[in-house]
């Protein structure tokens, strides 16, 4: 629901030829209908009004903005309209992919509803049909009939389970996968694509040689949050504002942080919100860590969950890094409570808050923290693009292509190039885009 395209730099650190920011800037704006104000900064770059996805900002309350982009100038940090097409590092409010005046009356505006749902209505039964609650069970292979080379492979169709049938699907042109990071790295292990020792281990066949399948996991991390009441109040303006700034342990090149404001109604019924305290919460999207993981199967079965392992707190940088966090969540906590005029009250418990004040040591902070870290469900690169030609772990092409197979691609947060600092649907929309050209043939004409 949150639409960050993420730091302009992100793309140009990976190094990957095609993949600059100028490279998928084009799909960006092809994808999104932005309706909301335009970015004053001097290298500000234009947005999307034409694509399938409508962009609108949270609703915000100035005398609550002004609050939070007071509180935000504690880490030097600007304020935005804009920070997709203007300043990254900077205080803003939180589009969203949501149309709609509230969550509850709303509908968002994800893939299905922009992409998938035109094309159910208007193309024939015989050039699209969904198949829900169907489960992939593996990619058939054969030898290709068209590269010519021996010992090549090439994907012909997927084998399914659907109401309890077997079931098997053939592509004429290409099999494309889009499971995820957890199930898209297990599908492929499943058709005996990987690593040879791991599926040796399970008793698959290896049919080609992939290392990189389910090795380089990576995610953003929720570390926790802040939870505070404040007075009663007759209506709310749903303030979800983010701010992407850094924590100082490392001199990273983009934000390592998002730290987040909301603040809402602790009941659902209006007619109640006058008569209890408002809450208020200070979150935190640990965006930049050291945490890489893997995806690998448990044993043959197809049904069963994949083994996820997410390697989180294994270094003593991520140690500082999540104290500093917390600090950081404290002092803008603080300055917010004294900007706004507000009394506020540290709540112990409730979702994922932990209770940590200025005067908490290092220690307690990372014991409370422990307690409520977990994903952010962000999971990304367990078959990462790369160049095959330099990096050993490369699980497909620059073109979605899966090394060594014909006519195989995959486009989904797995294959991501880089893991965007920000929320990362915007960026798997624009590779969406750009893989579609990429099949037609059309990338190159750009």
């Amino acid at each position: 629901m949150v639409w960050t395209w993420g730091d302009r730099q992100d793309w140009e650190l990976i190094d990957l030829e095609g993949w600059s920011f100028e490279d998928v800037y084009p799909y960006f704006l092809k994808s999104e209908n932005y309706t909301g104000a335009s970015s004053a900064y001097r290298h500000a770059v234009a947005r999307g009004h034409a694509g399938p996805i409508t962009l609108t900002s949270f609703p915000a309350n100035e005398a609550t903005l002004t609050a939070v982009s007071t509180a935000a100038e504690t880490f030097n940090v600007p304020p935005e309209v804009d920070n997709n097409g203007g300043v990254h590092e900077s205080v803003a409010v939180v589009q969203r992919d949501f149309q709609g005046p509230t969550i509850d009356t709303g509908v968002r505006m994800g893939a299905f509803m922009a992409y998938l749902r035109p094309a159910m209505a208007s193309l024939p039964p015989e050039r699209l049909r969904v198949l829900t609650r169907a489960t992939v069970l593996q990619v058939l292979v054969e030898p290709s009939e068209e590269t010519g080379r021996e010992g090549g492979l090439e994907a012909v169709g997927v084998r399914f389970l659907h109401d309890g049938v077997c079931g098997e699907a053939y592509a004429k042109r290409e099999v494309v996968l889009a499971a995820g990071a957890y199930n898209t790295p297990k599908l492929l292990l499943l058709s005996g694509i990987g690593d040879p020792g791991h599926l040796e281990e399970i008793g698959i066949e290896c049919v080609l040689s992939l290392p990189g399948v389910g090795k380089r996991l990576v995610d953003h991390i929720n570390p926790g949050s802040l939870m505070f009441t404040g007075p009663p109040r007759k209506d709310y303006d749903a303030n979800i504002v983010a701010t992407y700034t850094r924590t100082g342990i490392v001199p990273d090149l983009t934000p390592d942080v998002e730290l987040g404001f909301i603040m809402g109604p602790p009941v659902e019924e209006p007619a109640h919100w006058d008569k209890v305290p408002s809450l208020y919460v200070f979150y935190a999207l640990w965006l930049l860590h050291d945490g890489v993981g893997s995806v690998r199967l448990k044993n043959r079965d197809p049904l069963e969950d994949p083994v996820i392992v997410s390697g989180y707190l294994k270094t003593a940088t991520d140690l500082k890094r999540l104290v500093r966090i917390f600090r950081m969540l404290i002092e803008w906590s603080q300055t917010f409570a004294r900007s706004s005029g507000l009394k506020l009250e540290q709540q112990r418990s409730g979702g994922n808050a932990i209770f940590v004040t200025e005067d908490s040591s290092d220690e307690e902070i990372l014991k409370a923290a422990r307690m409520v870290l977990s994903t952010h469900w962000h999971a990304a690169q367990s078959c990462r693009m790369g160049n095959p030609e330099h990096d050993p772990d490369a699980v497909v092409d620059p073109e979605f292509k899966v090394v060594g197979m014909e006519k195989l691609r995959v486009v989904d947060a797995s294959s991501q190039p880089v893991l965007t600092n920000g929320h990362p649907m915007a960026a798997l929309v624009m590779m969406a885009e750009r893989a579609v050209d990429f099949m037609l043939g059309k990338a190159k004409e750009r």
